[in-house]
């Protein structure tokens, strides 16, 4: 081959090279990763606060004026705010790496439960799509957030994802809606599960372990010997407030009570009370020796 001809073919791999290349970025450029859309909020006689809209992965048209916290209760029913959740114009950053909008609901009513549920529609999507997550639910259908009866509010993350299927391709979601709708729900208690032991040496009497439930004498369990070595185990329903005292002759001895997360020491006689915002295991166990 002459060097005229090979100098043409080179020319002429150069090209094609460059024309697929210029293709490719061309492409790259066109691809398109939009989604638009609306959170909406139902509350119905709730004391509740939602925290400020965040994004992660990508961008909000308009950020500073969209996704607004607020506070809920009986002289602000939050529609201003609430409004700035709809019309949300959104964009995955360039490497379609999943988006995310995440927030919280926080229950401040100090008596009644906060009931959330959550219903989700994608609307029309092209190469993507949407879920949504809480905390405690995966995916979340239906969540209830006791309320504030220990003077520490309690809340729920709620995450909104949005996933690109292929990166390399243009993708969107056109009218997507997201409902938050939020009740209060009667806290009627919950399940406590007491374990109950103890020792007690030669010479004195069976104790008395008291317990009271919601601010009541439920009943008490007394041992059979002076060694407690078979420990009682009840089980209680509908308890918001429990609390313990324990009686035994000659007058002394101690308690000592844990609910798994701290534990309490306390002297004969003296009662303590735990508030309830949960199914929960008491371990209680007395001593006088």
């Amino acid at each position: 081959m002459s060097l005229k001809m090979k100098l043409l073919s080179c020319i002429s791999a150069f090209i094609i090279v460059a024309s697929l290349m210029l293709i490719s970025v061309f492409a790259a450029t066109n691809v398109t990763l939009n989604i638009g859309g609306n959170v909406t909020f139902q509350a119905v006689g709730v004391q509740a606060t939602i925290s400020q809209g965040v994004v992660a992965n990508g961008t909000v048209a308009d950020s500073a004026s969209k996704m607004q916290a607020v506070t809920i209760d009986s002289e602000n029913d939050g529609a201003t705010a609430l409004a700035t959740w709809s019309g949300l114009e959104l964009s995955f950053n360039e490497d379609g790496a999943p988006m995310t909008i995440t927030f919280d609901i926080t229950n401040n009513h100090i008596e009644r439960d906060l009931e959330v549920s959550i219903t989700n529609n994608i609307g029309t999507a092209s190469n993507a799509t949407m879920s949504v997550t809480s905390t405690s639910d995966d995916p979340i259908t239906a969540i209830v957030i006791p309320a504030n009866t220990s003077g520490v509010a309690n809340k729920e993350t709620i995450t909104i994802t949005f996933s690109v299927q292929d990166p390399d391709l243009s993708a969107s979601i056109e009218g997507f809606t997201v409902g938050v709708n939020m009740s209060t729900q009667e806290n009627n208690g919950y399940t406590v599960t007491v374990n109950a032991s103890g020792y007690f040496g030669p010479g004195y009497y069976a104790d008395s372990l008291y317990y009271y439930v919601n601010g009541s004498l439920e009943g008490e369990r007394v041992a059979t010997t002076n060694y407690l070595d078979t420990p009682h185990t009840f089980t209680l329903e509908n308890v918001k407030t429990i609390s313990f005292a324990l009686t035994s002759a000659p007058g002394r001895g101690s308690l000592q009570i844990s609910d798994g997360k701290s534990t309490y020491q306390i002297s004969y006689g003296v009662p303590y009370e735990f508030t309830i915002t949960q199914n929960t295991t008491i371990n209680v166990e007395a001593s006088n020796v």
